[in-house]
């Protein structure tokens, strides 16, 4: 693949639609770097939307390893990033295993 030389980004987006936001990305990565693209498709932004947001990108990620032709897998987006306070009601699962703990 001579257009990626300096690797492949696989990257999940929140949902259709986000009009310019990939090809700014896109525009953003040095010359090299190809992009393969695919979406959680998250189209109920309430609690319990972005609760199922995280099963959507666990399994969006889980396609593009086996896929393997990517270097890096990117999921984007809040719902997915989404650091919660103390008191919040949102508690997303922990990725980690049990040496994170440490």
């Amino acid at each position: 693949m001579a257009g990626t030389w300096r690797g492949i980004l696989g990257t999940v987006k929140v949902s259709f639609g986000t009009t310019g936001a990939t090809e700014e990305f896109i525009r953003l990565l040095p010359e090299g770097i190809g992009v393969v693209i695919t979406y959680a498709a998250v189209t109920e932004h309430s609690l319990e939307g972005f609760r199922e947001a995280f099963d959507g990108y666990d399994r969006k990620v889980a396609k593009l390893a086996q896929l393997g032709v990517c270097d890096l897998i990117q999921p984007e987006g809040w719902a997915h990033a989404r650091a919660p306070g103390p008191r919040s009601r949102f508690r997303p699962r922990s990725r980690r295993g049990p040496a994170a703990a440490r």
